[in-house]
């Protein structure tokens, strides 16, 4: 039963209060799912992007062998930001994530221009 059912039920006066607890039980679990299920589809996407990276990072750290260029330090630092942001989003549960998400997005962006730049 949709909400369209509530409406029709109220409207012939058949709707108890059982109907609309349950209802709004039903809509409550629809919700939870569809965040779960977009929070899982960014934890996907965000730890293939993460991954990339990490490799970018290797190569270029044996490409230069100078871990203590400035360059590597920086990328380090912002490597382990958007590590700590995007563990934070893998740890939160509901719908928290999505406060969480554009913190992460803004750490892995700027990690990605980082490493782009060190590449040129």
């Amino acid at each position: 039963m949709g909400t369209i059912s509530i409406i029709v039920m109220l409207a012939l006066g058949q709707t108890t209060a059982g109907d609309v607890k349950k209802e709004t039980g039903e809509a409550y679990d629809a919700t939870k799912r569809y965040a779960n299920e977009k929070k899982d589809e960014f934890v996907a996407r965000t730890e293939a992007r993460m991954k990339a990276l990490r490799e970018d990072l290797v190569k270029l750290k044996d490409k230069t062998k100078d871990t203590a260029d400035a360059t590597a330090k920086d990328l380090d630092a912002k490597a382990k930001t958007a590590e700590s942001k995007f563990n934070e989003v893998k740890k939160s549960s509901g719908n928290a994530w999505t406060k969480l998400k554009g913190g992460v997005e803004s750490a892995v962006d700027e990690l990605e221009k980082g490493v782009n730049n060190a590449k040129k």
